[in-house]
């Protein structure tokens, strides 16, 4: 692996990453892959905190922001949030049961149908 590693042409620099967001890359890849819920105090961009529990599905880089991207019981449906305005996490130890139309691949198939509603065709 070390060696594909070193091979690669993709870079992501780790001394990017606020300390608090690198902390919490390892637990929120546990609780996708154990399908732990969970609770969170969140700050919006107009500094409001809402109390949240998700169902975590995927994590993503995007610029200088990493992004959890999972079920939001609050408004049921699909939110992405930015960990560097996770207030606080506490992961629920019961697991949660995949349900239709709240899974990662019910998510990517309403990001396609999305991109492809939104094309501009000629």
């Amino acid at each position: 692996m070390k060696e594909r590693a070193l091979e690669s042409r993709l870079f992501a620099p780790g001394f990017h990453v606020p300390l608090d967001v690198a902390s919490r890359l390892g637990e929120l890849r546990q609780a996708i892959d154990k399908r732990l819920k969970v609770a969170m105090a969140y700050r919006d961009a107009g500094d409001i905190i809402t109390e949240r529990t998700v169902r975590p599905l995927a994590l993503a880089f995007f610029g200088a922001t990493w992004m959890l991207t999972a079920w939001c019981e609050l408004r049921e449906d699909f939110r992405n949030f930015r960990l560097d305005r996770v207030e606080s996490m506490q992961f629920d130890a019961d697991r949660f049961e995949e349900e239709a139309g709240k899974t990662w691949e019910d998510y990517v198939r309403l990001m396609e149908a999305d991109s492809r509603s939104s094309e501009w065709r000629e």
